[in-house]
């Protein structure tokens, strides 16, 4: 019983579409008696659906019938009003296709693609993105400068120097040239700077 009636229903969906195409073509024909010939009009939108007429001649091929629109179309539905049969066509499937032939003044149920027909899309390659890495900085390490305990002056250079050998002997400190000359003599490395000119003799200036 329910199914009797979901084929009722179903047929007569089918024939009100079936006359709504035909009083479209009906009167897109009426009033378009100047339009240029072969050409498919009400095209469907970019992924929408439209009711498409073609005003070309009786029997022309669908797919350059359906190419002469601006957009590409992905399929087609004819619905016959007297056996209230639909056929179809797809693109680019024609063992798929059962409606291969559009009359002048024909309605059809067209499905749009998302782009003109032979029109390529460039897909756009992103960039690689460079992430910078930060380069470690050398952080300088301070180092502790070791602190240079003086060493004890030698008695036998405090008894050739005299008691400025316990800070720093100078030639003022010393009366003759040859009491600064015993006291070069006892550290031949002439650690107070006696022997200026460095040819072995000590406070030269000295009497």
């Amino acid at each position: 019983m329910h199914s009797s009636r979901l084929v009722v229903i179903l047929a007569a969906c089918g024939a009100m579409l079936g006359l709504g195409l035909a009083a479209l073509a009906l009167a897109f024909g009426a009033g378009s008696s100047g339009a240029q010939q072969g050409t498919m009009h009400r095209c469907p939108p970019p992924g929408g659906w439209s009711i498409a007429v073609w005003d070309g001649a009786n029997g022309s091929d669908v797919s350059q019938a359906l190419s002469s629109c601006g957009t590409a179309v992905l399929a087609a539905y004819d619905l016959d009003p007297g056996t209230q049969t639909w056929s179809r066509w797809f693109v680019g499937q024609p063992g798929l296709s059962s409606l291969t032939t559009l009359d002048t003044f024909q309605g059809i149920l067209a499905l749009g693609g998302g782009q003109p027909p032979g029109t390529l899309t460039p897909t756009a390659t992103p960039n690689a993105t460079v992430t910078p890495t930060a380069t470690p900085v050398a952080t300088s390490t301070s180092t502790a400068t070791a602190t240079k305990t003086p060493s004890p002056t030698p008695p036998s250079l405090v008894g050739a120097c005299g008691s400025c050998a316990l800070t720093d002997c100078n030639c003022s400190d010393f009366d003759t040239q040859s009491e600064a000359q015993t006291c070069l003599n006892a550290d031949s490395s002439d650690p107070f700077g006696l022997d200026a000119d460095d040819d072995g003799e000590a406070c030269e200036s000295l009497p």
